[in-house]
């Protein structure tokens, strides 16, 4: 397990998940630890799942070994040993424990599952502390966070406490997903972004100056955009109008036709009576 190093400033990954930094000088080494077989969790065996001894302590007690004499590397033997850590299995109520020389009694890790939220969450937690130190939330993508209540830590005398609480959740999230066959859905991949090019960049210089002439065009005062529906609209008005003038043009012929054909029948019954007085 490595993590950031505070004197180094970290270096941005390519990859599409958020808070994921590439190995490098800006990366320490925390803890390594090797798993246990899986025989040793069952009884009659200790359950034992992990070592977790942290990189620091280790390495202090070898350089402080060197320099002491025997009495002493003794003593700091025991003061390194007291910052190991044991992941540990319990068949009876599967559960995995963290034992820890600091603290006398063991953490629990609990483990709660939402799959309306397709969301797991991780907690170590203590009777004996107000709070919980670790809390571990992993969702359907594979992406989550990580909670450390520092305020905690520093209850305990322990100087890597920290260290060990995380790599502790760590370990048993990786065996629970392993185990429960949890599946991540990974995002798709990201496109390939190809270089500029002369030929790319006129291309892209031709394709801008034909939108400006579209949008020119669209805002002169002589071209309107006629939406399709009101075009239709237009269609259906150039008849309907041709026919009501051709039925105004029938009914003044007719009206024309009639007051001719009153004007001849008036006359015709003028000229009878004249006739007959005669």
């Amino acid at each position: 397990m490595t993590r950031q190093n505070p004197a180094k400033p970290p270096k941005k990954s390519q990859s599409p998940r958020t808070g994921v930094f590439p190995k490098g000088d800006s990366r320490m080494e925390v803890l390594i630890t090797t798993l246990e077989e899986y025989s040793r969790r069952l009884p009659p065996n200790d359950g034992l799942v992990a070592l977790l001894y942290p990189h620091a302590a280790s390495s202090m007690a070898v350089d402080l070994a060197g320099r002491s004499n025997v009495a002493d590397s003794a003593l700091v033997l025991a003061a390194s040993e007291r910052e190991c850590g044991r992941l540990l299995w319990d068949d009876d109520t599967k559960k995995f424990y963290l034992r820890h020389p600091a603290v006398n009694t063991p953490f629990l890790i609990a483990i709660n599952s939402s799959p309306a939220w397709s969301r797991v969450e991780y907690t170590l937690e203590h009777p004996e502390l107000p709070h919980n130190l670790v809390r571990l939330v992993r969702d359907g993508s594979g992406t989550g966070f990580l909670e450390i209540d520092t305020g905690v830590a520093a209850r305990i005398d322990a100087f890597y406490i920290v260290d060990v609480a995380i790599a502790a959740i760590m370990l048993a999230a990786m065996d629970e997903e392993k185990r429960m066959h949890i599946e991540r859905f990974e995002a798709p991949p990201a496109a390939p972004v190809q270089p500029d090019t002369p030929r790319s960049k006129r291309k892209s210089f031709l394709r801008g100056d034909q939108m400006e002439l579209d949008i020119e065009s669209q805002q002169s005062p002589n071209f309107k955009m006629v939406p399709s529906k009101e075009k239709d609209k237009n269609k259906e008005k150039v008849p309907g109008f041709c026919g009501l003038l051709w039925m105004m043009v029938k009914a003044i012929a007719w009206i024309l036709k009639m007051t001719v054909k009153a004007v001849a029948a008036i006359v015709i019954g003028l000229s009878k009576c004249l006739t007959k007085k005669k």
